[in-house]
């Protein structure tokens, strides 16, 4: 489904305006949005085109064939979409450092660890600078938590960004060490921009 874009606003520091902590949607699948909520899509920008073209041409296909899942906030102060996250099922290697922080009281010999990727996480460019990003976060954790698979870990590919970086490392989130091991030096010569960070979804705080 390919929605037509409109112009970019202009992206400041500040909040077009700020939202109260209640009144906030859950998480809602993109497939399962009102038409009413679908016609808020085409007019959301987050200030990053790739982001905002993703939401608008592929995501609700790429949900449907089970490639990956976006799901939509809203507040019922806020006349649009607050904002969205896209995740996936995915796995990553650990360092025997890493396999340490997580304190197993036994000998762990997994290849790959389970985890849910953060493939696209956008909010508003009205509503950024008040911690929502932090409260889609939160709830994609919960949905972790109570879900009937399992997921160790939180992993996502953040934009090589300090203002990027920061917000996930201010949630939790750290530097993979074994792809920073493993690929180091090709994203050097590769001039890879994203940096993979990793959290510990049931590791102490």
């Amino acid at each position: 489904m390919r929605l037509k874009t409109p112009p970019l606003p202009l992206v400041s520091n500040a909040p077009d305006m700020l939202l109260s902590d209640e009144g906030y949607s859950a998480l809602i699948p993109i497939d399962q949005i009102t038409s009413e909520a679908e016609a808020f899509i085409p007019a959301f920008t987050c200030g990053t085109i790739s982001l905002d073209s993703f939401l608008k041409e592929s995501a609700l296909d790429m949900h449907r064939d089970y490639l990956s899942r976006t799901s939509l906030l809203f507040h019922e102060a806020f006349d649009g979409l607050v904002g969205y996250v896209t995740l996936a099922n995915d796995s990553i290697p650990l360092t025997v450092v890493e396999i340490s922080h997580m304190a197993l009281n036994y000998n762990c010999t997994l290849p790959t660890f389970p985890a849910v990727k953060i493939c696209r996480l956008a909010v508003n460019a009205r509503l950024q600078n008040q911690q929502i990003g932090r409260r889609i976060l939160d709830l994609v954790t919960g949905a972790i938590v109570d879900s009937a698979t399992a997921a160790r870990f939180l992993i996502t590919d953040a934009i090589d960004q300090p203002r990027v970086v920061k917000f996930y490392e201010d949630y939790g989130f750290t530097r993979s060490i074994w792809a920073a091991d493993k690929h180091g030096k090709d994203r050097k010569h590769k001039g890879v921009a994203t940096v993979k960070m990793i959290k510990d979804i049931y590791g102490e705080e």
